[in-house]
C-alpha cells in the first residue's frame, strides 16, 4: 500500500470511529494519543535494553503501527501530504550525505 493510500484509509477509518463514539480526533486529541502510544513503545524498547524483559514482538509491532497511524492522522489534520514530505526529506538526506 502506498503512503498516500494509507493516509486516506486512516482518515476514513478514524472518521468512522469518531462518528460511532461521538469523538473527535482533532490535532490536540491525536497528539495526546500519539504521545501515549510513543510512551508505550519506548517502554517496550527501554525494558529490553536494560534487561528487564524480552521484547514482546506483538506489542512492538502494534506500537509502531499505532504511532504511524496516529502520525498520519495528525498530518491529515494539518493537510500535510506525508508521501510528498517523505520524498522531499529523502532527497535532502541523500544530497546532504552524498548517497
Amino acid at each position: 500500500m502506498e503512503i498516500n493510500e494509507l493516509q486516506k484509509e486512516t482518515k476514513n477509518i478514524i472518521s468512522e470511529i469518531d462518528k460511532q463514539y461521538s469523538g473527535k480526533h482533532d490535532a490536540d486529541t491525536t497528539l495526546a494519543h500519539l504521545l501515549e502510544e510513543l510512551g508505550e513503545l519506548s517502554a517496550q524498547i527501554y525494558n529490553h535494553k536494560i534487561g528487564r524483559e524480552e521484547v514482546n514482538r506483538e506489542l512492538l509491532e502494534s506500537g509502531f503501527s499505532d504511532c504511524i497511524v496516529l502520525l498520519l492522522q495528525l498530518a491529515t489534520n494539518f493537510d500535510v501530504d506525508v508521501e510528498a514530505a517523505i520524498e522531499k526529506k529523502m532527497k535532502k538526506i541523500k544530497e546532504r550525505f552524498n548517497v
